[in-house]
């Protein structure tokens, strides 16, 4: 993985499709043997098919670090994926984490007969801001982290 090119570096992309806000869902490691066959460290944040570790992370207002991949883009195995539906692709809500997130350059446009057709395959992605589940809102998420009752 390298960085994007420096003209989409401030300049920032997309984040929506069709008037919808784009999401990235990642997971987060128990110490268990990941997709490719490797432990995955404790705490680690990954992507789930991929076991690609996201180590840039969006800090309060600063979007994470532009992830950018040289492989041909493939739906469901190579490239950074995007979703509209962010719920349906969590691996359980407490062990994922769920950020808003844009896209530049190359995308595979999906098909009318493609089964996710919430899903975008991109070749360069960043995080912007992590939000939270809140089926009370009509997104479904809030920016606001959500109080833990203990």
């Amino acid at each position: 993985m390298r960085k994007a090119p420096t003209s989409h570096r401030k300049t920032g992309g997309t984040s929506k499709i069709s008037g919808k806000q784009l999401y990235k869902v990642l997971h987060v490691g128990q110490g268990h043997m990941g997709w490719g066959g490797k432990t995955l460290p404790k705490g680690a944040v990954y992507g789930l098919y991929s076991d690609y570790i996201y180590k840039s992370l969006p800090r309060g207002p600063q979007p994470s670090r532009w992830y950018t991949t040289k492989l041909p883009l493939v739906h469901c195995s190579q490239g950074f994926h995007l979703t509209t539906t962010p719920i349906g692709w969590a691996e359980g809500i407490d062990r994922s984490r769920f950020f808003e997130a844009e896209f530049v350059g190359e995308t595979l446009p999906l098909k009318a007969n493609f089964p996710h057709r919430t899903k975008l395959c991109c070749r360069s992605i960043r995080l912007l801001r992590e939000v939270w589940p809140d089926m009370t809102k009509e997104s479904g998420f809030t920016r606001v982290k959500p109080k833990v009752s203990k």
